[in-house]
Order: structure tokens, then C-alpha cells, then sequence
């Protein structure tokens, strides 16, 4: 039997209650010569454009990133390398000029952006190989048992849905109630939609590409 221990996908998304922010370049948000402060909805449009763009720009950098551990000093370094890579600026940020980002949120986009293109390369369809974690203790363990169970759902999630918008929250709030059997039992958990998201994609991506990617690399 699964050993589940309780947690909040809240906090293990990435203390994703902490504000982030994001500040747009002059003239973008009106007639200023400094910079705007961006919206939330700016922000999300950001981690979206992040996903897409360094994904593609740098795509060597962003699987090596998606390979560490959340939270990880690996993941620090990553992340720095990806943002950084010998440059004064990042096209990918294009009309921002700074932001404080949450990394679980750009892990997800990218991983989602990633595994869309994939699916789209895929001819002879999708054959994912699955194993539900004998523990979950974290929103990753949660993510990887519920697409084990659910794959189809959780690819229309992505598939159908953009981050951080109202057809995401309706279409979690049509499947919460799929969640139960990767939940811990008698513990009160939030769910915050975008979190479980972001973390559903990222499980996505470690199902099929980076499995894929393991695999051949030990053959």
C-alpha cells in the first residue's frame, strides 16, 4: 500500500503565496519613462511566454534544468545558466525588464510547452509508460500518481486550457473530484489550480519525453 504523508500542495508547489512581480518596459503600460509594474495578469502571461520561448531558444539548458530537483542547488544553477548563458539580456523576457518568478511555475510552462510540441511530432500516437510513486510527499508525487491514473484528463488539461485562466479553473474544477485517490486521507488539503497544473505538466513531460530521453541515453 502507498505510504502517504500529509501535505499542502500550496506550499510544496513552491511557495507559490509568495508575491511575484513583474515590471514592464517604459511606454508598454501607458505613457511613462520608467517602468510599469505589471499585473498579475502580466505575470502569468510572462511564465507562459518563458515556457514557450526558452524551451525552444534553449532547449539544451531547459531539459538540463527540468532534470534537477525542485528546490535543489542543482536547480539554482540551472536556472542561472538558462537565464544567463553569456548574455547581458534575455530575449525571452521581451517587453519586461525584471520580474521575481517563481521557478515551479516556469518549470511547468516549460515542460508543457515542451511536451506539446512532442505530442504534435507523434505519428503513430501515444504510448506512455506509467508508475504511481509509492510516496507521496510533495505536489510532484501527487502530479505523477494522478497522471499514472489519469492520463487522457490530465493531457486535455494542458492541451485544452492556458495557464492561469478561467477555462483552467473549470476544467479543474470538472476533475478535483479524480483527485481523491492521490490525496492523503483525512488531511485537509488547498488546492490551488494553477500549482496542480503546472505540476501536472511537469509529470507529463517526465512520463513520456524525459523517460523517453533516459532510456535511450542507458541503451
Amino acid at each position: 500500500m502507498r505510504a502517504v504523508k500529509a501535505f499542502c500542495l500550496a506550499i510544496l508547489a513552491g511557495a507559490a503565496a509568495v508575491p511575484a512581480q513583474a515590471q514592464l518596459a517604459p511606454g508598454i503600460s501607458g505613457y511613462s519613462n520608467s517602468p510599469m509594474e505589471g499585473t498579475q495578469r502580466d505575470y502569468w502571461y510572462l511564465v507562459r511566454q518563458l515556457g514557450h520561448c526558452l524551451s525552444r531558444s534553449e532547449r539544451e539548458q531547459s531539459v538540463t534544468f527540468l532534470a534537477t530537483e525542485p528546490g535543489s542547488r542543482a536547480e539554482g544553477a540551472a536556472w542561472d545558466d538558462l537565464f544567463n548563458n553569456g548574455r547581458t539580456n534575455n530575449p525571452c523576457m521581451q517587453n519586461f525588464v525584471s520580474a521575481s518568478i517563481i521557478r515551479a511555475h516556469v518549470r511547468g510552462a516549460m515542460a508543457e510547452s515542451i511536451f506539446e510540441r512532442w505530442v504534435d511530432d507523434q505519428e503513430n500516437g501515444i504510448s506512455p509508460v506509467f508508475s504511481e510513486p509509492e510516496t507521496v510527499t510533495g505536489i510532484h508525487d501527487f502530479a505523477d500518481c494522478f497522471v499514472a491514473r489519469h492520463f487522457e484528463i490530465a493531457h486535455g488539461l494542458v492541451e485544452n486550457t492556458k495557464i492561469s485562466t478561467q477555462g483552467e479553473l473549470r476544467f479543474i474544477q470538472e476533475i478535483v473530484s479524480e483527485f481523491g485517490p492521490c490525496l492523503p486521507v483525512g488531511q485537509d488539503v488547498r488546492i490551488v489550480p494553477t500549482d496542480v497544473r503546472l505540476a501536472i505538466a511537469e509529470a507529463l513531460y517526465r512520463t513520456t519525453i524525459q523517460r523517453s530521453d533516459n532510456q535511450n541515453a542507458g541503451a
